[in-house]
């Protein structure tokens, strides 16, 4: 599996390995599952009051029942763990954790916070000083505000290119905002 070398990635990988390790083993310790008719049977003999069944018998019933549902307990535990595994890689190679992966890798020693599906980089953008860009992208933003508040529709047309052009962000960092 390609790029995972995160430890809590892998510590959750290996707990699950170990579940489905555990649960498989005392499966084999169980031994074969029994046949559907044994078990049937069993239940029906065990659900029958009238039945005169001695002791012996009643516990060997009991027996094959209880390991019946301990093949199903164990299996579904086995199912349980296999489906977080794969959940587990799943999410590891969806594009957002590789685009982590990379931007780290670009930015080694940038400080990044991945917030749900935004990976925002403080170095992308240089620093804004406060000047005459500034001021006057702040006077066309109110202007924009008030004139897509009083026609009913949105800003994006006037702030779009003013962040772009006057105040000189990215179009991704626009985005953001």
């Amino acid at each position: 599996m390609p790029r995972l070398s995160d430890p809590k990635l892998l510590a959750s990988m290996k707990r699950i390995i170990s579940d489905v390790s555990q649960t498989r083993a005392m499966l084999r310790t169980l031994g074969p599952r029994l046949d559907h008719e044994s078990v049937d049977t069993a239940k029906q003999k065990l659900s029958k009051t009238e039945c005169t069944i001695s002791e012996k018998e009643r516990s060997l019933f009991k027996m094959i029942v209880r390991l019946e549902m301990m093949h199903d307990a164990y299996e579904k535990l086995l199912k349980d763990a296999e489906k977080r595994l794969v959940e587990i890689y799943e999410n590891a190679k969806s594009e957002r954790v590789l685009i982590a992966y990379e931007t780290r890798k670009q930015f080694p020693k940038e400080k990044i916070w991945i917030t749900n599906e935004i990976i925002h980089n403080p170095s992308v953008n240089k620093e804004m000083k406060f000047g005459w860009k500034i001021v006057l992208g702040t006077i066309i933003a109110f202007i924009g505000a008030a004139c897509g508040n009083v026609g009913g529709i949105g800003g994006g047309g006037i702030f779009v290119p003013m962040l772009t052009l006057i105040i000189g962000l990215s179009i991704k960092s626009i985005a953001v905002y």
